[in-house]
């Protein structure tokens, strides 16, 4: 094979609702009977929305995988605290100098008084100005900062997926772009009886040499002799 590293083989694992997968997924946490009689840990990786995944299984929900992996990589910054900051600092002083120019109106008359207030007003717009050019460039590096951190997460989540044994998702989730890349040799599908016949041909499209449909229960063993 000229030396190539050859791509690490997966199973997807597939159900038809959130609570159906997530019960699949927390089982496979516990690790999958082994060929000599013990327990293999798979890697596994939960793939669908943050807020539909069980807490259960939020260890191995790909999304808090990957901020894990950018925040321990010091790439977890995207810039827009200092900006925000500015930008509220620009806000405050604008709202001072209209109060300036309502306390100059009201000095006509008062030349010490007119005087002293326009002094204060011309203080607030140079600092205006400096916040304002110091606002465009916080904007610029926030913008860079956060194309940088999504090539952080794009990079992090390609090496998760990259390094899983078992990829766990719904029948729909299983259609997820992030998948795309990806073959698996083996499709499981739990509670296959309660799933659409449509919904169950979305994993299939990733050429697998074969499909498990386990039927109405929750299935307590998946053992596969490749990760034994």
């Amino acid at each position: 094979m000229n030396g190539e590293k050859q791509p690490k083989q997966k199973i997807l694992v597939c159900a038809p609702s959130n609570a159906a997968i997530d019960e699949v997924c927390k089982r496979l946490m516990n690790g999958v009977p082994s060929a000599n009689g013990g327990r293999h840990n798979p890697t596994i990786v939960r793939i669908g929305i943050e807020s539909s995944v069980n807490i259960a299984v939020k260890p191995v929900a790909l999304e808090s995988l990957v901020e894990a992996r950018v925040t321990s990589s010091g790439g977890g910054k995207d810039g827009n605290g200092d900006y925000s900051r500015i930008q509220a600092d620009l806000d405050n002083v604008k709202k001072q100098i209209a109060v300036k120019q309502e306390e100059l109106r009201a000095a006509q008359g008062n030349d010490e008084k007119y005087k002293q207030v326009e002094h204060e007003i011309f203080a607030l717009t140079q600092r205006r100005t400096q916040l304002g050019q110091q606002s465009s460039k916080a904007k610029d590096a926030a913008r860079d900062a956060t194309r940088h951190l999504e090539g952080a997460r794009r990079a992090a989540r390609d090496a998760i997926l990259n390094e899983a044994d078992i990829i766990c998702a719904t029948l729909s989730g299983a259609g997820h772009d992030s998948l795309a890349p990806f073959s698996f040799e083996t499709v499981i599908i739990d509670e296959a009886a309660q799933a659409i016949e449509m919904s169950c041909l979305i994993p299939l499209k990733y050429g697998c040499k074969r499909c498990i449909m386990v039927g109405g229960q929750s299935s307590a063993n998946i053992q596969d002799p490749q990760l034994s």
